[in-house]
Formats: C-alpha cells, structure tokens, sequence
C-alpha cells in the first residue's frame, strides 16, 4: 500500500510552469516528439477542454482532489489532471487556444480573475512510478472522460514492462487491486488491437478510425474474434489471454476484413456493429461471409498467379479452386460448414432454443452456468413458459453477481419519501435496475446498456419486452406466450447479460448468489 500521506501537497507552483505529459495514454502513438502546444491542440480538439473550462469559470476551481505532478529533469510535470491543468493554462492565457477556438476561451477568461487560479494546489509525486496505482485507479473506476479499454491496457502493459515481466505476479495484482483474469483480458485485447493496427486498409478513414484509441470499438472487434467457432474457422487459439496464431496469413486476413467491415458493409449484410453482432446466428453469417471473402480473394489470386507462369499457392486452410461451387470447410472435430458463393442459397435451420452452445456465456457460478445451458437445450416451441423464466431468473442473478463482484451488499430503496439500505438478496429486482440506471449511482454504466435496461424496466405492461410482462409471466398472470416472443426476449436482453458479465474492471463471474 502507498502512503500518500508523505507526499508533499504545493500551491507555490505557478500552473503555467507545470507541463502537460507526452505520455499521457490519452496522447498518440510516438507522442514523444510533440511540444506542449501539440499535445494542448489535441487536448482542445479531442476531450472537451472547453466544457471544464466553462465549469470553472461558472463555478470556480474546486479542489475536489489534488492534481499530481512530479519533477523529470527540474521541471514539474502534470502525471494526473492534464485536462484541468489544459483548461487553467487556457483561461489564463488564452492566446494559447487553436485560433477558432480562442474566441470561445477569450469571453471566459474576461469573466474570472485569472490570479484565483495561477496557484491550484498539486500533489508531488517523488516519481512516476509511484504515482501509478492512483492514476490507474482514478482511469478505471470513475472519472468523467474515462480511458478506453484500449488505454487502460496499455496502461497495464506498461506497468509490467516497468517491472521486466510478461505476465502479472501477485504483488502486481494487489498493489494494483486488480485480478489476473481482468489484467490478462486486457493484454490479449490490446495485443488483438495492435495487430489490428498493423495492416493497410483500403482508405484513409478507416485507417484513421482504427487508430482512434478513444472511440474504435474493440468490444466490437472482440465479439468476433473471442467466439471458439471464429478461432476454429481461421486457425488461432484464445486461451488464457494468450492468442496463439496457427495460420499467420488467415487470421491475418480474418482480423483485416473484419476491422473493414466494422466500416463498411459486407455484400448481402449490414456493417458489424455492437448491436448486429450480438447474435449467435449473426455471428455465424458474418463468418461465413467473411470466410467466402478470404477463399474468394485467394482463389483471385492464384488464378493472376497461374497467368504470369508462377506456381500457385495451394494452401487449402483458406483457399480452394473450385470456388463456383458450394465448399466443405472443416473447422473441427466433425465439423463442418458450406461455404455459398454469392448469389447462391442455402436453407437455414429452424431456431430451437433461445442460444446455441457456438457463442458460449462462461458462468463460473455453477448455478447460473445450469441456467444458461439449460436455455441451450430447452425448445422453446415446447415450453416458452419456462424459456421466459429462465431467462429472467438469469438475468437478474447475473446483474446480482456483477454488484457483488464489485463488492456491493445493500440497495438503496425509497419506500413513502424515506430511504433505507436493504441487502441485495431482498431488494426486488426493479429496485436494483431503478438504483445502478440513476444518473448520481456510483455503478458506472455503458450509457447502452443503462438506456435499455431504464427501457425495460419502464416499460408497459403490455410490452413484451419489459420487466413486468416477464414477472408477470412467472406469476402465472400471462396465460399465452409464443415461442417468437421468447426469442425476441433472448434477443434484447443477451447484450446486457453478456455486458455484466464482461465488465473490464471483473470480465468473470467470482461468485455464486
């Protein structure tokens, strides 16, 4: 444990001395070259500086906690706060501002007296290192502009390059108040992007967006390279955190197309998003596409090959000859799947159960783990009654799981104007949905997912896919549902299970309810 208390707290140093930071995760890849007016452009263009700067000058600095410096070569340098520490040196001098944005600082400046916050107080750090724990906490627990999921792994990355390891020792893990799955995931997710990263793409734009570590949708990305059928399909391993290529040239050509088409649509599909690629069904078509792309382009190829007198490549993991014609591709034990040129048809089995065992939720509670395969088995056209309960039953374990995880044991409810914590095992669930979607709970949510589940939670009765149509269902007050409506069920609320489940700060289940 770090003792803070040692640290010296200052207000004798002039903001417009202490530099913004280069390493800051927020900044670009090679930002060692830039000057303090590149990073501050930056800073103005991409992570509202202008918003905080009204707040102050609205309603003053508020020392809510101290901004963290440390001294690197005589200077002081801000590890902590770089956004505030912006916002002060613009309102001081706002000559400093890109110039359409300099009007905007100018009329904020005159309304303050800049001598109030020429001296904010800022904790010294005796180096970086020390200050890493705090800083890491702050980014990944509650902040306003959190760090991305992508930042947050190259912050740990960094941590343990700093210390010579490759992967998190216990001391790490616990001075850092992380978990080794959670740390683990983190790698892994930043190794997939990185690679990611590495390829030309067919424009600018899309290079652009991919190398946006703020907004690129990783979780996007992830939902289709962590499915065991993608690993199969395109020959790698996910095991552990650790990705292992069998096939370098189709992964490669996997992952590329994949990132494209989070950009651009396949022929025959829409573009992969967050909410398109959240079914097992969907999944399985993106593949499928994607696959038929890969063999397409590669029996493309082979025949420009063959015409210049070069022998071709016949590397039947990913490309075939007779690609006119419906394809066998193995992709397991006993498995195997037909690849249909465009334009070709195929009849689609008939939907069974609410999920298939492809796109696998790993429970390590073995209760919520016989629900979900329960699910996986049960026909819904033979018993939607009992497919509806089991899917609200899971859902609300697994949103209990997650508050527990987190270390949470009461809710607040307010019964007849009066508040009173109550144990989460007897709260209702409408209660824990209310408290974790308030705009002042200290649960952070995915603005998504807190939209759907307020959605769900308030919607009539007489929608299907609302909390009180499922409780309702499970107190025998809704005599008819169809197996359509079940799927539809199944459909809307995966995400969310998936989502609390798949939490950055815990990424798996730790206890049982």
């Amino acid at each position: 444990m770090v003792d803070y208390s040692k640290w010296k707290i200052s207000n004798e140093i002039p903001v417009t001395e202490v530099k913004l930071d280069k390493l800051n995760p927020r900044m670009p890849e090679n930002s060692e070259s830039l000057t303090q007016e590149d990073i501050l452009n930056l800073m103005v263009n991409d992570y509202k500086i202008i918003e905080l700067a009204e707040s102050i000058a609205m309603k003053g600095f508020m020392p809510l906690d101290n901004m963290v410096i440390t001294y690197e070569d005589g200077i002081p340098v801000v590890l902590e706060g770089n956004r505030r520490v912006a916002a002060l040196k613009l309102l001081i001098n706002p000559a400093m501002a890109p110039i359409k944005e300099r009007p905007k600082y100018e009329a904020l400046s005159a309304q303050i007296d800049v001598s109030m916050i020429m001296n904010p107080n800022f904790a010294i750090a005796p180096n970086r290192e020390a200050a890493s724990p705090l800083i890491l906490d702050r980014h990944t627990v509650a902040t306003e502009i959190p760090w991305s999921s992508i930042m947050q792994a190259e912050f740990h990355r960094d941590i343990l390059r700093k210390r010579g390891l490759e992967i998190p020792t216990k001391e790490v893990l616990e001075e850092f108040n992380l978990k080794e799955k959670e740390m683990t995931d983190s790698l892994l997710r930043l190794d997939i992007y990185e690679k990611a990263c590495s390829f030309s793409y067919p424009s600018s734009s899309i290079d652009r967006k991919v190398k946006d570590k703020l907004s690129f949708e990783i979780t996007t990305l992830e939902r289709l390279v962590n499915p065991s059928i993608s690993q199969k399909r395109f020959k790698y391993r996910i095991s552990n955190g650790k990705l292992t290529v069998l096939d370098e040239a189709l992964f490669n050509a996997f992952l590329r197309s994949v990132v494209i088409h989070m950009y651009e649509p396949i022929e025959g599909l829409q573009r992969i998003t967050s909410r398109s690629a959240n079914k097992t069904e969907q999944i399985d078509k993106y593949l499928r596409a994607i696959r038929h792309e890969i063999i397409t382009a590669a029996s493309r190829d082979e025949t420009s090959d063959e015409q210049e007198g070069q022998p071709a490549d016949n590397d039947d993991n990913y490309s075939d000859k007779n690609i006119s014609e419906p394809v066998e591709i193995a992709t397991g034990e006993g498995e195997s799947n037909r690849i249909v040129p465009s334009g070709s048809s195929r009849r689609q089995p008939k939907r069974r159960t609410v999920h298939s065992n492809e796109l696998r939720f790993e429970y390590s509670s073995p209760a919520n783990q016989r629900i979900y395969d329960e699910l996986g088995r049960l026909s819904v056209k033979d018993a939607p009654s009992c497919a509806t309960i089991a899917i609200r039953v899971l859902l609300e374990r697994t949103i209990k799981s997650y508050l527990r995880r987190m270390k949470k044991r009461t809710v607040p409810v307010t019964t007849d104007g009066n508040k009173k914590k109550v144990p989460i095992a007897d709260a209702t669930f409408g209660d824990i949905i209310d408290w974790i979607t308030q705009d002042d709970s200290d649960i952070v949510l995915d603005p998504e997912i807190r939209r759907s589940l307020k959605k769900f939670k308030r919607a009539e009765n007489s929608n299907i896919l609302s909390l009180s149509m499922l409780n309702a269902v499970i107190h025998e007050q809704f005599q008819v549902i169809y197996k359509d409506s079940v799927f539809a069920i199944w459909d809307n609320l995966a995400p969310i299970l998936e989502y609390f489940m798949n939490r950055p700060e815990t990424n798996a289940e730790s206890m049982a309810i």
